[in-house]
């Protein structure tokens, strides 16, 4: 598997009363260790100091990171809100922290 360093551009889609649903699915034949976590972290913007509204943590396994967010938490997400989806990926006795995705929130309310 290869991480590169910057992270990939895209957004999250959100409308009321709506669960957010993803799963990302691991290329090939790539695989994510045992002991792999992830998160989505949405900040009020994209300044890294703006406030953290939420933050939804993700299931791993070894080919895939999901997520099933209820909509009740969904809801309370505002427009031009900011996610970081963020893998942490043990090697050896470090992790390897990482943006893998991030970008703007939309909403379609």
């Amino acid at each position: 598997m290869a991480l590169d360093t910057r992270p990939i551009k895209d957004t999250i889609e959100l409308s009321a009363g709506q669960d957010f649903q993803l799963t990302v699915v691991m290329p090939g034949t790539n695989e994510l260790p045992t002991s792999t976590t992830a998160e989505i972290e949405i900040r009020e913007s994209s300044d890294p100091d703006s406030p953290v509204l939420d933050t939804w943590d993700g299931i791993c396994s070894t080919t895939t990171v999901s997520w099933w967010i209820q909509a009740d938490r969904c809801d309370s997400i505002p427009d031009r809100a900011h996610f970081q989806m963020l893998i942490h990926i043990p090697s050896g006795g470090e992790t390897l922290d990482r943006c893998w995705f991030n970008g703007p929130v939309k909403r379609f309310d």
